[in-house]
């Protein structure tokens, strides 16, 4: 009689789950990792960024502002470059992650304007913007 039980709770506790409204946040593989060299210094370049959202409760220009944002703190610029399911906790499953361009010489596509309020994404080659 129990085991008929366990599916149905399974999947109302992983529906519960799921629904919570998490905000999107930049995800920072081994930003706890006391093992890495890195652990507690200062970050002084990226090349890419990741940003963890669910799409119940994210729009993308939320998404696409993280990105852009923390892009910025090291003057580049962001562009979209693809996603996953396999990165990011459970109840913000989803990861776009955003390449960080230029090599603190991206500022001329932040200060041009190119970038602000936009996301290019690079199809077959050929570059979109929205």
């Amino acid at each position: 009689m129990f085991r008929y039980l366990i599916i149905p709770c399974a999947f109302a506790i992983s529906l519960a789950i799921t629904s919570c409204a998490q905000p999107p946040f930049v995800h920072k593989a081994g930003e706890f990792n006391r093992e890495s060299g890195e652990y507690g210094k200062p970050i002084t370049d990226i090349t890419s960024v990741t940003v963890c959202y669910s799409s119940n409760s994210t729009t993308p220009q939320e998404v696409s502002k993280l990105a852009r944002d923390e892009c910025a703190k090291f003057e580049k610029a962001a562009i979209y470059s693809g996603q996953d399911y396999r990165t990011c906790p459970l109840v913000t499953p989803v990861a776009a992650i955003y390449s960080c361009i230029g090599s603190n010489n991206g500022s001329e596509a932040i200060k041009s304007g190119k970038n602000s309020g936009s996301t290019t994404i690079n199809y077959d080659g050929i570059p979109f913007t929205y």
